[in-house]
């Protein structure tokens, strides 16, 4: 017979409740955190759209100016070969070509300034959306 029995002690007894504890407590932080990555996730997802949508308008937008300037130098460019076509003298000839020389730099220079202040606004607004992002996120870090 074995005479070395030894009664179970309250720590063994306590012991499954403590892992049991210990495993809801694991399994909760899981959720919480799978809940926070998948709102995180959507917020993400939020962002790009908003910054791929501003990119799309501000290239829209640029391209458009482009041939808004593209079509008025055309134009300008085909009066400056009617004029020359009805010139007699070469005096006329460097008197309009001066005057169109100038012309076409005062515009090209107006119309570059346009164009960088558009494409400044452009990269400002398709930024927000990041920027506000990470801003949300550093708050919730925080």
């Amino acid at each position: 017979m074995n005479t070395h029995y030894k009664p179970k002690s309250a720590a063994n007894v306590e012991t499954p409740q403590h892992l049991r504890e210990i495993t809801e407590t694991g399994v909760q932080r899981s959720k919480e955190f799978f809940e926070n990555a998948g709102a995180t996730t959507s917020e993400a997802a939020n962002v790009l759209q908003c910054y791929w949508s501003n990119a799309f308008k501000g290239m829209h937008e640029y391209n458009s100016k482009l041939a808004e300037f593209a079509q008025a130098n055309t134009k300008t460019q085909l009066e400056f070969m009617q004029k020359l076509a009805g010139l007699r003298s070469h005096t006329e000839f460097f008197e309009v070509s001066t005057k169109h020389t100038q012309q076409q730099f005062e515009r090209l220079t107006e119309q570059g300034k346009l164009l960088t202040a558009l494409a400044q606004r452009v990269a400002l607004e398709t930024a927000e959306p990041i920027k506000s992002g990470l801003a949300k996120v550093q708050e919730k870090v925080a």
